[in-house]
């Protein structure tokens, strides 16, 4: 797409910004689905919140017994199309 393939050796605040600059408002949900597939990234639609919610595992950052992973929350409005997206980060130990 255009900044460039999301992966696990990414940190949280790159890829917020690349999630950031190839998801653009009011893309729809179809575009969102097909980007996410694009970088092998596990995600899902659910309807009764009317977002997508997606993961990065394992990402920079992590350290000695604890998982580092990246946690991707994408709002849609009435019609399915992008309102807001929200990269944070998810620890786990291991």
């Amino acid at each position: 797409m255009r900044v460039g393939r999301l992966n696990n050796w990414l940190t949280v605040e790159q890829i917020n910004e690349r999630v950031s600059a190839d998801l653009v408002l009011g893309m729809p949900l179809s575009e969102v689905d097909k980007y996410l597939a694009y970088n092998n990234i596990a995600h899902s639609y659910v309807a009764r919140t009317n977002e997508v919610y997606a993961m990065i595992h394992f990402i920079w950052g992590g350290r000695f017994l604890v998982q580092k992973d990246a946690w991707i929350k994408i709002e849609l409005d009435g019609n399915q199309k992008l309102k807001h997206i929200k990269v944070e980060p998810v620890f786990t130990g291991l």
